[in-house]
This record gives C-alpha cells, sequence and structure tokens, in this order.
C-alpha cells in the first residue's frame, strides 16, 4: 500500500470520508431534532382541537373498524417500515360493529 500510488492516496481519502460523514450526521441530528420538536407542536395543537372540539361538545359516532381502517391507512408506512403485518380485511371485519366516539375536526372560516 505504501509503495502503490493509489494506495499511497488511500489515508487521505478516508480522513476526507471520515470528516464528511462527521458534517453530515450533525447536520441530520439537527434535522431530526427540528422534526422531534415539530412533531411536539403538532401533538399540542391536536390535543388543543380535541380538547375545543370535545368542549363544544362536537362529536360523531362512528364504527370501530372505520376507526381501526383509518389508523392502519394513516400508519401504512411507518408499520411496513418496521416490517409489521398489516392486518387483513377478514381480520378487521372480525372486530365486529362496536361504536366509538369520534371528535369532529374543527372547522376554521366560514
Amino acid at each position: 500500500m505504501t509503495h502503490d500510488p493509489r494506495g499511497q492516496k488511500l489515508p487521505v481519502y478516508i480522513a476526507q470520508l471520515a470528516e464528511h460523514l462527521t458534517v453530515e450526521q450533525a447536520t441530520l441530528k439537527t434535522e431530526l431534532e427540528l422534526i422531534r420538536n415539530n412533531i411536539e407542536h403538532i401533538k399540542t395543537v391536536v390535543a388543543m382541537e380535541q380538547n375545543c372540539a370535545k368542549l363544544a361538545g362536537e362529536t360523531t359516532v362512528t364504527e370501530a373498524t372505520t376507526s381501526v381502517e383509518t389508523a392502519i391507512i394513516k400508519n401504512a408506512h411507518v408499520l411496513e417500515h418496521q416490517n409489521e403485518q398489516i392486518p387483513s380485511d377478514q381480520l378487521l371485519h372480525s372486530v365486529g360493529s362496536c361504536n366509538a366516539v369520534q371528535p369532529r375536526p374543527l372547522q376554521f372560516g366560514s
């Protein structure tokens, strides 16, 4: 490696790569922290909206299977990323038809 011209360039290349990866890691850490903060803000806003909807008595009755299907659809990418199996339609409909109270989304404007 010390006699080959390409091998002599390898330590410099590895050092540059390490520096680049360190900078990239720091950038990703910063972005991740911003995303976490944004998620916490969204959770706060959603909780406030739900509390306002409950206080206003704005609720609607829906079947539990509908709520479960909606949650699965909204979180399918997370389930797939974690290699979780998405329940089949047959399994979903075996839940039965119990009802759940679901707050209506708030509407702003006219």
